[in-house]
C-alpha cells in the first residue's frame, strides 16, 4: 500500500502537467493521449490500496471483529470519499487544477506515510499478541 501511494505522487504531478500543457502535447502525445495514459495509471495505482485497507483490517483484527473492522474501513473511505468533493472544487475555482495535481501530491505522501506502520505487520504477530 505504501508504494501504490508513492506512485501516485509523481502521477498526480504529470496530471497537473498535463492539463497546463499545450494541446501540442509533449513527446510527440497529444493532451488527449497524455491525459488518457496518466489517468490509465493513476487507477491503476490508487486502487490497490482501497482495495488492500479493507482485506488488512479483516486480517489483523481479533477473529470475532473481522466482518466489523472492514466495514468501519470500507465506511471510512466511503466518507471521506464523499466529503473530498467540496474542498477539491473549491481549490479548483479558487486556485486552478494545477493546484489540485499538487494536493492530490501530497495526500499519496500522507497516505504512504499512514501506511508506513503496517509494513511489517502479519495476521500471525496480531494474533500472538492478542492470545497473550
Amino acid at each position: 500500500m505504501v508504494l501504490f501511494s508513492l506512485l501516485c505522487v509523481p502521477l498526480a504531478l504529470v496530471l497537473q502537467f498535463g492539463l497546463t500543457v499545450e494541446s501540442a502535447g509533449v513527446m510527440g502525445m497529444s493532451k488527449v493521449t497524455l491525459l488518457q495514459v496518466v489517468f490509465f495509471f493513476t487507477g491503476f495505482a490508487s486502487f490497490p490500496p482501497h482495495s488492500l485497507i479493507g482485506l488488512m483490517s479483516r486480517e489483523i483484527s481479533p477473529v470475532n471483529m473481522r466482518s466489523t473492522a472492514g466495514c468501519v474501513a470500507k465506511a471510512s473511505g466511503q466518507f471521506g470519499a464523499a466529503a473530498a468533493g467540496w474542498p477539491l472544487q473549491f481549490l479548483a475555482q479558487q486556485a486552478g487544477w494545477s493546484c489540485v495535481g499538487y494536493t492530490n501530491a501530497v495526500a499519496g505522501i500522507l497516505a504512504a506515510m499512514a501506511f508506513v506502520p503496517l509494513w511489517d505487520l502479519s495476521a500471525r504477530d496480531v494474533n500472538q499478541k492478542i492470545k497473550r
